[in-house]
This record gives structure tokens, C-alpha cells and sequence, in this order.
């Protein structure tokens, strides 16, 4: 077999397509591949998550959303980039909402690296669009 799939199907607007992880049967991670919003036309609806859940079960809310009309994407909780030496790091520029890779070269046009700190974690507004 060249190629291989799985496909989450159902009506628009009525369900999730969804994968559980789960331990001891509470869920711990649910990875939605299309939301209950219905599909409107124009590539609205069916919009990705990824949700956390509780030991005890209950939704803690979402980690990750992918708005399948737009792409624009929203990471829930503090980032951190392990790879980049402080160096690295330091050498980060931001200006007028422009960010700046290490040695030139913009990332993006809406790129927004607040405060950085020794444990070498870039937070508190990162956003990129």
C-alpha cells in the first residue's frame, strides 16, 4: 500500500471529528479535525483544536486553534524555545512589530517577542501571523 488514511466524517455543524487520548479512560488530550461550526460557505467552519483536559476529566480548555478559513492560529499557554542559545536569543530584534532572525532576515510580518530570561524561554506576547 502506497498511501494511507483516516477519515473522521460527519455533518457539518453537528459534531466533532475527534481523537481521544485518554488514561484509565478520562481524557487527557482531544484533537479536533473540524469543530461544531457549521460550514457556512467560503471555507468557514470545521476549524481545528487541541483541548486539555483535567485529571479528573474536565476541559481545561484549548492548547492550539486553527481557523480553517483564515489559517490564523492561536497556542494557548507559555511558549518556549529550548534551541536558541542566549546569544541567540539576544540577538533577536524587534522593531515597529518587525522581527528579525539571528544574522538578518525578517520572520514575519506581525512578529511580537516580549521579555526573555536566562532559563532561555521568549514569552509574556509572543505572536506571529
Amino acid at each position: 500500500m502506497q498511501n494511507a488514511q483516516i477519515l473522521l466524517d460527519c455533518i457539518s455543524g453537528t459534531g466533532y471529528r475527534q481523537i481521544v487520548g485518554t488514561t484509565g479512560g478520562t481524557p487527557r488530550w482531544s484533537n479536533s479535525w473540524g469543530d461544531q461550526a457549521p460550514e457556512t460557505g467560503s471555507n468557514r467552519g470545521s476549524n481545528y483544536n487541541l483541548v486539555r483536559w483535567s485529571d479528573a476529566g474536565a476541559n481545561l480548555g484549548l492548547a492550539h486553534y486553527i481557523d480553517r478559513q483564515t489559517g490564523a492560529q492561536n497556542i494557548y499557554g507559555t511558549i518556549s524555545i529550548i534551541a536558541l542559545t542566549t546569544a541567540e536569543q539576544a540577538a533577536l530584534l524587534a522593531v515597529d512589530g518587525q522581527a528579525f532572525k539571528p544574522g538578518g532576515g525578517p520572520w514575519g510580518d506581525s512578529v511580537r517577542f516580549a521579555h526573555q530570561d536566562s532559563r532561555r524561554k521568549l514569552h509574556e506576547g509572543f505572536e506571529h501571523r
